[in-house]
C-alpha cells in the first residue's frame, strides 16, 4: 500500500498490471481506465513494448494475449 506521500500510480502502469492477470474484472477495470484518459492506440503499444514483464511463461503468454484484447477495447470506447 503506497503512503501518503506517494504519488499514485499512473494509469498506464495499471493497465499493464491488470494485462499479466486477464480475467474478466481485470477487463471490466481496463475498460473503465481506457474510457477515463484518451490513450492512442501508438501510445499503448509503445507501452507495450516497453513493459517489464516477468519471466514467468504463463504471465508472459497472458501479456501477450490480452494486447489485442485491450486494443480493441480502445477501439469500441465511445
Amino acid at each position: 500500500m503506497a503512503d501518503a506521500l506517494s504519488p499514485p500510480p499512473h494509469t498506464l502502469d495499471l493497465i499493464l498490471t491488470k494485462m499479466a492477470r486477464a480475467d474478466e474484472n481485470d477487463l471490466a477495470d481496463l475498460r473503465f481506465l481506457l474510457r477515463q484518459e484518451r490513450f492512442t492506440a501508438a501510445e499503448l503499444q509503445a507501452a507495450f513494448a516497453r513493459a517489464r514483464v516477468p519471466e514467468v511463461p504463463e504471465i508472459r503468454r497472458l501479456f501477450e494475449q490480452a494486447q489485442p484484447r485491450v486494443l480493441a477495447l480502445l477501439e469500441a470506447r465511445p
